[in-house]
């Protein structure tokens, strides 16, 4: 994707387990939310710094925000970072190709995500319709995730190396 030319259907957010929340923002069915007003609740969330934004390949998403002329700003979490700072077995440590959330969460808690294959049925994001529930668990099951993950990795930092939590936090 290149978030010069891509457009975000929509975001997901969650504060704790199993609070996730999809806000729509350009499905072609369904109710969307107000495009500028998300816009501006981001730039404030992304730039407080006090709030951890945290967020699985955060690069990827800061690219899209940074397009949006939001620059996120410290302190911030990447969880796909961490999960390459932290141990695959007793002697080797994950790979970016061990790192994604799909591979991560089957894993880690021995849940199937749901696959945007299957949630699509090979249409674009934006044809499904916003308020189906289908479209709002795979939107959500991200952020859910991405924040158990965060907690996840913090508790392994924090009895094994400590260190690595810093570095995945700055």
């Amino acid at each position: 994707l290149d978030p010069a030319l891509s457009q975000v259907v929509g975001v997901s957010f969650a504060v704790s387990e199993g609070t996730a929340v999809y806000v729509p923002l350009a499905h072609k069915s369904g109710t969307n939310a107000d495009t500028g007003a998300v816009f501006a609740f981001l730039e404030k969330l992304m730039t407080d710094p006090g709030i951890t934004k945290i967020a699985h390949n955060l690069s990827f998403e800061a690219m899209f925000l940074y397009h949006q002329g939001i620059i996120v700003q410290p302190p911030c979490y990447d969880t796909i970072a961490a999960a390459q700072l932290t141990l695959k077995s007793n002697t080797e440590f994950r790979s970016l190709s061990d790192s994604g959330l799909k591979t991560l969460v089957p894993l880690l808690y021995d849940v199937e995500m749901p696959k945007f294959e299957e949630v699509t049925g090979g249409r674009h994001f934006d044809e499904l319709p916003a308020q189906d529930v289908e479209t709002i668990r795979y939107a959500c099951a991200d952020s859910d995730y991405t924040l158990r993950l965060y907690h996840t990795f913090n508790d392994w930092f924090d009895r094994y190396l400590p260190g690595h939590r810093f570095i995945t936090e700055q």
